[in-house]
């Protein structure tokens, strides 16, 4: 089975190449710059796995995630972040996140990321 994957980040060019990437390796992708525009279509797309920014306009990726775990329950979530000692995103590992990647994402910790993110659901 196709694994599928969801992308939220208000960097279009970052957000672009991962899909890039991880459509290279097999997953069917589909990429949001906007929270809310990513909330809207995953009611209608189911996806196994999320890479989710944890700062971006309108809402962050802790809010996403929160809002998404309710449309996709058996998903599972990856935030990105330059700021790894977020009070928010320890309180996200606390609700079911996976893990908090570094940016910039290498490419071999990302698919070690999504690997073990799909593994373990």
């Amino acid at each position: 089975m196709t694994p599928s994957a969801l992308i939220v980040d208000d960097n279009r060019a970052l957000a672009e190449d991962l899909g890039e990437i991880l459509e290279s390796e097999g997953y069917t992708v589909r990429v949001y710059f906007d929270p809310l525009e990513a909330i809207s279509g995953c009611r209608d797309h189911s996806f196994d796995v999320a890479l989710l920014d944890v700062r971006m306009p309108k809402m962050d990726g802790v809010e996403l995630f929160r809002a998404l775990t309710l449309v996709q329950p058996a998903a599972s979530f990856i935030l990105m972040s330059a700021y790894a000692d977020d009070r928010r995103i320890r309180q996200a590992l606390a609700e079911g996140v996976r893990t908090v990647l570094s940016k910039p994402v290498s490419v071999a910790t990302l698919l070690q990321a999504l690997s073990s993110a799909l593994s373990g659901r």
